[in-house]
C-alpha cells in the first residue's frame, strides 16, 4: 500500500494460490477499500494437471474446461455515494466464499449445460424483437468487412444494417442485466489497462445512447441496472441541485418556510463510487432531462403500473421539481438558463474547455 496517483491511493496487495485443480486470487485495493476474489477450477480429459507457482498446467490433454467466477465487497446503495472513501465498503465483507460457491455451482452443471443455458437465455431475450429492412439474402454470404467497404462505393447493405441493429441489442444484453452495474462508457470488454474516461457513466449523452435501444428493442429489463444505479446516487445530488440554483438562478431558491422538494440532478461524470459534481461543473441541467426521458420510456413501453408508481414517476417528479427552478424570465418568456457542453461548437470557433470533474481538456 502507499502508491499514489494524484490525490488517490492506488496501492494493491493480494495473493494467488494454485492448488490441486484450482486457483484462488484474493486482492485488496487501497482506494475505497475494495476487496476482490477470483476463483478458477479446471476439468480436463486425458493428460495430466498440475499446480505450482500460482498456475495450473495441463499436459497432453484432449480437452480442458476452465471455470471462473469473481466477486467483490462492492454494494450499490446510497451510502456508497455519500460516505467518505474508506467507509463506502465493508472491510469485513469477504467475497472469497461467494466466488468459490459460484464456481463450484458452475462446475457442477458442467460445460454442456452451461452452454445450453446461455443459448436459451440469448434465444429468449434477443428473440423478442426482429427487424426486416428487405435485405438481399446474398449479402449473408459476404464477409462483414466486404459489406462495410461497399458503403465507400455507394452500395448499402440492408442485411448489414439489420445485423448491426441486432448486434447493438446483443451488446446491451451482454453488459446490463438485472443485478449488475449498468453499461458504462467503454463497456465491460475494454482492453485498456486504464481506460479512457475511466469507464464511467457519462450523462452528457453516452448513458442515454446506451439505453435508447432498451425499450424499442424489447429489452426493458436491461434498463433495470441503470435505474438501480440512478436511485442509489440520487440522494447524494440534492445539495448539487441547491448549489446550482443558488449560483445561477438564486431567485428560484425555496423560501425559508418552504420545504426543499425531493429534486435531483445529474452531472456528466459519474462512477460506481461517486457521482461527481452536477450542473454547472461541466454542462448545464440538460443532462437531467435527457436522463429522465429514459424513465418515461420505461413506463410507456412496458405499461407496468408498478414501474410507474415506484420508479418512473419518482424520477420524473423529482427532476421536474428541479428543472422548474432552472428557468428565468427573458422578455416575458420562461427559458432555461445557459446549458453548455464541450461537444458543442459556436459559430465554427475552436474552443478549449476543461472538464472540471476529472481535469481532462477538450478541444473543438
Amino acid at each position: 500500500f502507499g502508491a499514489k496517483g494524484g490525490d488517490e491511493l492506488l496501492g494493491r496487495r493480494g495473493t494467488v494460490v494454485a492448488k490441486d485443480d484450482g486457483i484462488a486470487i484474493d486482492e485488496e485495493l487501497e482506494n475505497f477499500g475494495v476487496r476482490f476474489a477470483g476463483r478458477i477450477l479446471m476439468d480436463h480429459e486425458g493428460g495430466t494437471l498440475s499446480a505450482s507457482d500460482g498456475a495450473l498446467v495441463v499436459s497432453n490433454a484432449d480437452a480442458a474446461v476452465v471455470y471462473f467466477s469473481c466477486d467483490t465487497n462492492y454494494r450499490l446503495r446510497p451510502e456508497t455515494f455519500t460516505l467518505p472513501s474508506r467507509e463506502k465498503l465493508d472491510p469485513k465483507d469477504n467475497p472469497g466464499p461467494r466466488a468459490a460457491a459460484f464456481v463450484a455451482a458452475a462446475r457442477k452443471k458442467g460445460w454442456s449445460a452451461l452452454k445450453q443455458e446461455h443459448e436459451r437465455d440469448m434465444d429468449v431475450t434477443l428473440g423478442r424483437a426482429a427487424i426486416d429492412l428487405g435485405a438481399d439474402p446474398d449479402d449473408a454470404l459476404i464477409p462483414t468487412d466486404g459489406l462495410r467497404r461497399g458503403y465507400e462505393q455507394g452500395r448499402r447493405s440492408r442485411y448489414l444494417e439489420e445485423t448491426y441493429w441486432q448486434y447493438g441489442r446483443y451488446l446491451l444484453v451482454a453488459s446490463s442485466r438485472p443485478g449488475t452495474l449498468p453499461a458504462n462508457l467503454q463497456g465491460v470488454w475494454t482492453a485498456h489497462k486504464v481506460s479512457p474516461w475511466g469507464s464511467g457513466y457519462w450523462h452528457n449523452i453516452n448513458v442515454q445512447m446506451n439505453y435508447w435501444p432498451a425499450f424499442s428493442g424489447n429489452l426493458a429489463e436491461c434498463f433495470e441496472p441503470y435505474a438501480d444505479y440512478n436511485e442509489a446516487f440520487r440522494p447524494s445530488k440534492s445539495r448539487d441541485c441547491y448549489n446550482f440554483i443558488r449560483e445561477y438562478v438564486p431567485e428560484n431558491l425555496p423560501r425559508q418556510d418552504e420545504p426543499i422538494p425531493a429534486w435531483w440532478c445529474v452531472g456528466t461524470a459519474n462512477y460506481p463510487y461517486v457521482a461527481l459534481g452536477g450542473p454547472g461543473a461541466h454542462d448545464g441541467p440538460g443532462n437531467g432531462g435527457l436522463t429522465t426521458r429514459l424513465f418515461a420510456d420505461w413506463w410507456e413501453f412496458t405499461q407496468d403500473r408498478g414501474i410507474l408508481a415506484e420508479r418512473a414517476f419518482p424520477a420524473l417528479h423529482g427532476m421536474a421539481e428541479f428543472l422548474t427552478r432552472c428557468v428565468r424570465n427573458y422578455d416575458g418568456k420562461w427559458l432555461s438558463v445557459f446549458s453548455a457542453s464541450p461537444e458543442q461548437v459556436v459559430e465554427g470557433r475552436r474552443e478549449s474547455w476543461t472538464n472540471l470533474d476529472v481535469g481532462i481538456p477538450y478541444y473543438h
